[in-house]
């Protein structure tokens, strides 16, 4: 193996490992492998998380930010159990308290459940953001 294949390898080896942990990589997969989760463009202005299930193609959930403004995900990953997914997008609209907001979709039918604010811009999702917990007041968005 020559020197320069043997960068190529070393550098290729993290994304990988970021990709199948899903860390917010392009492009990604459940713990389980059931579903995939692909950056898409769904409109000019803005990024978002598209998971489908690996078995059929079918598109369960596209993320979206906290407001219809065009923002871009920042941070994306699957629960554990890969019954969840979770994206992350930044707002700075408040002077002097940017925030991330969070939002959580259960998987067996695309249906947001959980919504989280966190101080700062944050651009990793912590295990937290899948417990149970009340939903953002006013957002109807409970588990049931």
């Amino acid at each position: 193996m020559n020197t320069r294949m043997a960068f190529v390898v070393l550098l290729a080896t993290p994304v990988v490992a970021l990709a199948t942990l899903g860390c917010g990589a392009g492009e990604f997969r459940s713990p389980d492998g059931k579903f995939e989760a692909t950056l898409v463009r769904p409109e000019p202005a803005a990024v978002h998380y598209q998971v489908k299930e690996v078995a059929t193609g079918h598109v369960v959930l596209v993320t979206h930010g906290e407001y219809p403004t065009p923002n871009d995900v920042k941070a994306a990953r699957f629960s554990k159990d890969s019954t969840r997914f979770a994206a992350a997008y930044h707002y700075g609209h408040l002077p002097g308290q940017p925030y991330t907001w969070i939002g959580v979709w259960r998987l067996s039918d695309g249906k947001l459940v959980r919504e989280e604010r966190l101080d700062g811009f944050q651009t990793t999702i912590p295990d937290s953001v899948f417990l149970e917990a009340s939903p953002v007041k006013g957002r109807g968005t409970a588990d049931e």
